[in-house]
């Protein structure tokens, strides 16, 4: 079940975060990464077929129809995102190419967006990402903002208010 608290954060990240993205220009799976820079930090959001994302966008909060959101960062010019998705692995924080991500027999992709989050420093949420990938994370299966877990779109305000307090002001309570 999903808590009030959650609800409250998920309305409030996002409307802080329209306020703050622009989107890439993207059509299908043709990006140009050279709209990609190498030193901003940039927001990827799957709409997709599978059972959880279905069930997931029933939650959305701005009417859309994306189920999955992950960080895209260009490290030595390869355009790679950083995610979390219940897996058989001892962790499930993924961190796989561009086309690895949009997969469509992998993650059931249907469409996608991306967007810039500007003011974010880039080195700093790669070093969070990075460090995240060596710790053993969990996919948070019951959407609960207070335990140990992450679901996709806690774990994206969980970095972006580590790199930036200011950017989504809303108490979490994790040590990574």
């Amino acid at each position: 079940m999903i808590s009030n608290s959650l609800i409250k954060f998920l309305n409030f990240y996002t409307v802080s975060i329209l306020l703050s993205f622009s989107l890439v220009n993207c059509i299908g799976e043709n990006i140009d990464d050279r709209l990609i820079s190498a030193k901003k930090v940039y927001l990827i959001y799957l709409v997709t077929d599978s059972k959880f994302g279905m069930i997931s966008s029933d939650y959305n909060v701005n009417n859309s129809d994306y189920t999955h959101v992950g960080f895209l960062m260009k490290v030595k010019d390869v355009l790679m995102v950083y995610h979390v998705l219940p897996s058989k692995q001892n962790s499930d924080f993924k961190v796989e190419s561009l086309s690895q991500f949009l997969n469509p027999t992998v993650h059931k992709v249907k469409d996608y967006s991306i967007y810039e989050v500007k003011g974010i420093d880039h080195d700093q949420t790669l070093f969070l990402l990075d460090r995240m990938q060596k710790e053993k994370i969990l996919f948070d299966k019951k959407i609960e903002l207070h335990n140990d877990k992450f679901y996709c779109s806690e774990l994206v305000c969980y970095i972006l208010n580590k790199v930036d307090g200011s950017f989504v002001n809303f108490p979490l309570n994790r040590t990574v």
